[in-house]
């Protein structure tokens, strides 16, 4: 009996992953196509020798179509640019079809494009997305100035949401394991129709929603605080340490976080101050811990 109970709290994400799996629509509610996006802008900033420039909020124009903006002028290479978004995508999971244009900022102008469709890349220049042809731009870097990158994707899609459900499967099972063998009233794992939950003194967190509610109240939670909070909210009363929380959280977009560990700390401190028995707790030298008093 526990034994068929643990299988179906492990199968659940796989079941809701697949659910949510039908379009691309679905796919970027998810917020995984946003990260990658953010990625990508951060490589193009740093093929470009530039590692202090910001990249500005990704705007997302309509279901299918999205803009990556910077704050300062750059330049690039076509073949750098194609090799960077096609390995992030395969690298995030999203496998649909899409079309890229770089455009001038100061009048809308396509200056390089490309698509892809299946595993062929067919570069095209000017407005001219359609053509199959190759064009002599590749192989040309591009001079600095200011450009946004459209992305557009195929509509209808499916996406390979199974893939992005290993990544979460290898955190979840130890998570599960752990509430399983724990008795202990302060954290306890269950599971509603839709998703599984976790209590935290009265606060009930929504670790795939990245979502807490307490007395009717929803927070919402960025993608990195719901993930460090998972991982100090599996850990209770045990410190876990700043490189093993920057590695979890950081590593996979391969950016230097800095002081960042320390603002989501101080946002999530925030969020859980409507329980006076949670604080996170700062150890010198040593990492945070999640307290929670009896």
């Amino acid at each position: 009996m526990k034994f068929s109970m643990l299988l179906s709290l492990i199968m659940l994400p796989f079941t809701f992953l697949w659910q949510s799996g039908g379009n691309v629509n679905e796919a970027f509610e998810s917020g995984t196509v946003e990260i990658a996006l953010r990625k990508i802008g951060h490589d193009i900033l740093l093929q470009a020798g530039d590692s202090t420039s910001r990249v500005l909020p990704i705007e997302k124009i309509n279901d299918y179509t999205y803009h990556i903006k910077f704050d300062k002028p750059f330049s690039f290479s076509p073949d750098s640019l194609v090799a960077t978004i096609d390995q992030t995508f395969a690298n995030y999971g999203v496998n649909q079809k899409y079309l890229v244009n770089v455009v001038s900022c100061s009048d809308d102008a396509v200056i390089y494009g490309f698509g892809m469709f299946g595993n062929i890349s067919k570069p095209f220049a000017n407005n001219d997305t359609s053509s199959n042809e190759m064009v002599p731009c590749k192989g040309r870097d591009q001079e600095s100035q200011c450009y946004y990158v459209k992305i557009i994707f195929e509509q209808g899609t499916k996406a390979n949401y199974l893939m992005l459900g290993v990544p979460f499967l290898l955190l979840f099972i130890p998570l599960l394991l752990w509430l399983y063998k724990r008795n202990d009233n302060q954290i306890l794992d269950a599971v509603t129709e839709d998703e599984p939950l976790l209590r935290l003194g009265n606060y009930t967190f929504y670790p795939i929603k990245n979502e807490l509610l307490i007395n009717d109240d929803l927070i919402s939670l960025t993608f990195k605080e719901s993930k460090l909070l998972e991982i100090l909210a599996t850990n209770p009363n045990v410190v876990v340490s700043r490189d093993d929380l920057q590695k979890l959280v950081w590593e996979d977009e391969g950016v230097i976080v800095g002081r960042s560990l320390d603002v989501f700390i101080s946002k999530l401190r925030k969020k859980l101050d409507q329980d006076p028995r949670l604080t996170i707790v700062s150890e010198h030298g040593k990492g945070y811990v999640l307290r929670i008093n009896a």
